[in-house]
């Protein structure tokens, strides 16, 4: 069902009961004859309790969906770090079969870069541990692979490309993602 038919569903279910709620008073208050001064008492009491359910059920609202804001804020969190590992993978990969290991000088900026990206990960906005960690180890073994670079190691890409794959997919593990969550253009880059 359409997220606005369920909204106006709801809204619409809280009116049949604030509507049934006020003319089973009614119902009661001419039954039972009340004076003028019992009516108002019993309409402000069904209405005290009306008005406290509706501030329950609105804090609860506001909760849920503040809880939710967060989980997609962790959940882009994750993403944006996977989507630079997933370039890092394929950068690394592209210099294992290109040049046996020997980048060109566009490329090797580039791998810089996002070891720089993952290295200035924002602790206050991703605040999950899980995220940091992935983020500063694969920055890490980035640095390593680049610093075997510079050395003069050539040829094999010292098993950083599975490494920062394994990474990855912890974290996806970890937050119930799969490949398939990445935006197209990197899930078909890394694979």
């Amino acid at each position: 069902m359409n997220k606005e038919w369920k909204v106006w569903l709801k809204y619409l279910s809280w009116f049949a009961i604030i509507s049934g709620v006020l003319w089973v008073s009614i119902l009661v208050a001419k039954h039972y004859e009340f004076s003028n001064s019992d009516s108002a008492a019993w309409f402000q009491a069904v209405f005290s309790v009306i008005a406290i359910a509706a501030a329950i059920w609105i804090s609860n609202t506001q909760r849920r969906t503040e809880e939710a804001r967060h989980k997609r804020g962790q959940i882009d969190a994750v993403i944006g770090i996977a989507v630079l590992i997933a370039r890092a993978e394929s950068v690394i990969q592209a210099f294992s079969k290109e040049t046996h290991g020997s980048p060109s000088p566009d490329g090797y900026h580039s791998i810089e870069v996002i070891a720089g990206r993952l290295e200035n990960t924002d602790i206050v906005q991703y605040s999950s541990p899980i995220i940091l960690k992935t983020a500063l180890s694969s920055a890490n073994q980035i640095r390593r692979y680049l610093n075997y670079l510079r050395k003069g190691f050539r040829g094999d890409n010292l098993g950083i490309e599975i490494s920062l794959q394994k990474s990855r997919l912890r974290l996806f593990k970890f937050y119930g993602l799969s490949d398939d969550d990445l935006p197209k253009s990197v899930s078909t880059e890394s694979n």
